[in-house]
């Protein structure tokens, strides 16, 4: 039997936060023109790298990454 599970947004934030990124959503709308519904940065990452989310869709892809780069390293 097939179950599906079905994670909310903030699930996903969650999950990304045990993953080691931080909301930065705040940060990033100050510094850029475009409006983002969510963004995460590395936590100790001295890169200044953001993951800007548009869409929850987006949000739920930058999860799918993460948990793809887990599970590969």
């Amino acid at each position: 039997m097939n179950t599906v599970t079905q994670i909310t947004s903030q699930d996903a934030i969650q999950k990304l936060a045990q993953y080691g990124l931080k909301d930065c959503t705040l940060e990033l709308r100050g510094e850029c023109d475009r409006d983002f519904l969510y963004a995460f940065e590395g936590i100790g990452d001295e890169s200044g790298t953001c993951y800007g989310c548009e869409t929850v869709d987006d949000l739920f892809t930058l999860l799918s990454m993460i948990e793809a780069s887990v599970i590969i390293h």
